[in-house]
Order: structure tokens, then sequence, then C-alpha cells
């Protein structure tokens, strides 16, 4: 009149992934009437279960009989908590004996520790491209353990780079083959390099899965430093140039070397021999492929300013001003200009030859000229007139010229000596 009933001990175990065994024994409570089958169930994809047939009979029913537990490395990262997970073995008891048969039998718990971590590994960390022909690499994707729903990986990055394919798919059967990533950088026209350094660029990678292991799992940066074959500059073509105080110009033309990525001014600075129109230039993206001359001509002053035989020089300096970095912190070249003067230092007098009689009829023993600067001096001028035996200068004999007065004639009078000769 007993019931029946069958005993597990220990009721949990704990067992690694990394290896070792564990055990559990069965027993019945009671004698029964006709043999008892117990069968556990388990999963054979986390637990490999060793055992003999667990048949108890009226002999035996009493010996405890042993089953052996080894975990099943999977490769899958199955954590609850960080480090472990749960299984459970149950069990059901068959017999003949109505007592025993069907009967409820305990479940066994058993934690594992999972030597199984869910990542995306990438080959490489970084990268170094240079813009241009050869401007390509690749790396290559995987992921450290099984999934149990398909992985997807989306490949992103800025317009500076393109990557193929754009998304990987990793499932249960591909997930530790390494997938490549080609890597190719856009030859564009911008200068992105900060003093001609590579330019840094990010490829980042977004993880969507229905394994919660791994939907929106952290994946590491990828680094791709690329070396620029776009140089922030302006030119200016050509450097030297020839111009005339008569009204001659030149042009020379100011360019960029690269695609800007703001609106760059460049400022043309004369210096006080000439004149440039216009002088400012603003540059586009839209534009900046196109040349834009610069007309200098010279300032048509009064001064004899001459260096060499007629000719004195002039430049144009150049300022750049704008939101691009590369390009507020370049340099322009000057340009030289070769100025042809109309002015030469020189005393201009009102005539080369005087008529004068000694001791003549009143007044005709004096005659008078005038003289005045044939060009604006740069500091006073002082003219001395020298007279021979024949001649007398009357009043002052010095002449002074400044640059207020340069052109207003001076007059000079002489006077004949009555020499009895």
């Amino acid at each position: 009149n007993d019931a029946g009933g069958v005993r597990i001990a220990p009721t949990a175990l704990a067992l690694d992934e990394e290896g070792g065994d564990a055990t559990y024994d069965v027993v019945l409570t009671g004698a029964p009437q006709d043999d008892v089958r117990v069968t556990p169930h388990y999963d054979a994809a986390q637990l490999d279960v060793t055992h003999a047939p667990l048949i108890f009979t009226p002999q035996n029913w009493s010996v405890p009989q042993t089953v052996t537990l080894r975990a099943q490395d999977d490769r899958v990262d199955e954590r609850a908590d960080g480090v472990t997970y749960t299984t459970h073995i149950s069990h059901t008891v068959s017999s003949d004996d109505g007592a025993f048969d069907a009967i409820l039998a305990p479940n066994l718990v058993v934690t594992i520790a999972d030597n199984d971590t869910a990542g995306v590994r990438l080959s490489t960390s970084s990268l170094a491209l240079a813009e241009g022909p050869g401007g390509y690499g690749s790396y290559a994707v995987m992921l450290t353990s099984r999934p149990r729903e398909p992985v997807s990986v989306t490949v992103t990055t800025d317009d500076v780079l393109v990557v193929t394919p754009p998304a990987l798919v990793f499932t249960a059967d591909n997930w530790d083959t390494p997938q490549e990533v080609a890597v190719r950088v856009v030859d564009d026209e911008f200068d992105w390099s900060a003093g001609g350094a590579p330019h840094v660029h990010a490829i980042v990678h977004l993880v969507h899965s229905g394994d919660p292991a791994y939907n929106d799992l952290a994946v590491d940066t990828l680094t791709v430093a690329v070396r620029d074959n776009d140089a922030a500059g302006v030119t200016v073509t050509p450097r030297t140039t020839r111009v005339s105080e008569d009204g001659q110009s030149a042009t020379y033309q100011v360019g960029l070397t690269s695609m800007p990525h703001a609106p760059v001014q460049v400022w043309a600075l004369p210096d006080a021999q000439v004149t440039t129109v216009p002088s400012r230039i603003v540059f586009t993206p839209e534009n900046w492929t196109q040349p834009v001359p610069v007309t200098v001509r010279a300032l048509d002053d009064a001064h004899d300013e001459s260096t060499a035989p007629y000719r004195h020089a002039g430049r144009v300096m150049h300022r750049v001003a704008g939101a691009d970095a590369g390009y507020a912190a370049a340099t322009v070249a000057d340009v030289a200009v070769e100025i042809e003067d109309n002015d030469d230092a020189g005393l201009v007098l009102s005539s080369r030859r005087l008529t004068l009689a000694e001791n003549g009829a009143a007044g005709t023993d004096l005659a008078s000229f005038s003289a005045t600067l044939a060009a604006a001096p740069d500091a006073p001028v002082t003219v001395r007139v020298i007279a021979d035996a024949q001649v007398t200068v009357v009043g002052d004999d010095a002449l002074t010229f400044d640059a207020s007065n340069w052109n207003v004639p001076q007059l000079v009078v002489l006077r004949a000596v009555d020499d009895d000769v």
C-alpha cells in the first residue's frame, strides 16, 4: 500500500563548458511490484548525459544508480547573468506497476559556466590608405560565438570612404568564417588634411539580431588614416609683371588648388605704387576651378622714383580669409611689379638763351628766365644760379623747390656787367 516515488540527489549541479563531469544518483523510494524505468530528458545541445539504463527491479530498487553529466562546449553565448546559464533535466517513469507508472519525478537544475562571449571581431583596428590610384584596403569581420539567430552587421562611414558590402549577415553556419569588407578612398578635390598630416575617418559597425546576446552589441570602431592628394593653396600666375605710369596695365591670375569646404576670400593688397582691380576675390565650391584675373595699374604720380633707368618697383601682397581652416592658414605669393616711370628728375628753364646790352638803354642790360623742376622731389631741392664774369644775378641766387612748389616757376634776373672791355 506504499505509493511509488523517485528520489534524485543532489537536485542541483554546476558544470563548466571548459570541461569536467558531475554526477547525480537516482533511486526509488519503495519496492516496486514490477520493473521501473526512469528516463532522463535534457537538451542535448547543452548537456552530454551518460548512464546505463535506469531500470529498477524489486531486487535493486534501493540501490542508487548514477548519471554522469558534461556540459557541451557549444560555442553559443547563453549567459543570463553574464557568467552562467541554466538548463534542466526532467525524468519520466514507466512501469507495469501502477504505483510507479507515470508518476512525477524530480527535476535536476544544472547551472553551466559559459566560456563563450558574443562579439564581433575585426581583423584590424586601423587602416592607412592614400587618396588616388591604389587607395584601397580591406579588413575581415567574424563573430566570436555561434548566434542563435542570424546577425546583421551594418557597416557605415562618412563621405570620404566607400565600404563594400555595406552589410554582412552571419548565421549559425558561417559565424566563424571571416567576411571581407573592402574600403576605398573617394578621390575628391577637397583637402581634408591638417597641415599635410593624414586625416582620420571612422568605420562604424551596427549589430542587429533576434539573438539577445548580439542585438545592439557594441563593436569597436575601425579608424582609417588617409593621406590626401589635395592641398589647399592659392596660386598666383605670373608672379612678376610690368606696367607703366603712362597707362599700360597688366594682369595676373589668382586660383585655388583644391575645392574649399566654405567660401574663401583672397584680398589683393597693393603698395602705394600700384592699384588692383578687383581688390577682393571670393572662391566657392562651385567656382573654385576658374582662376580670376587681377588687373594692375601704376599710380601716375609726379615723382621720379626710378631705381633703374626709367623704372621702379611695386608689389601686390595677398591675404586669405574664410571658414575653411586649410585655406585660412594658407600663404600666398606676392606679385612683383616693374613700373616704367614717366617722370625724370631735372631742371626746366623757360629759356636757354638771353640777350643783354652793356650800359644799354634802360632795361636792356637786364634779362630773366624762370625755372621749375621736371618732377616732384621727395625732399627740398636747392638750385644755385652761378653766373660767369659777364653777368650778375639780381637778387637771391638760390632757388628752393619742394613737393608743394616744384612746378611753380621761380624767376631769375640777370644784368650785364659793363666791363669797359
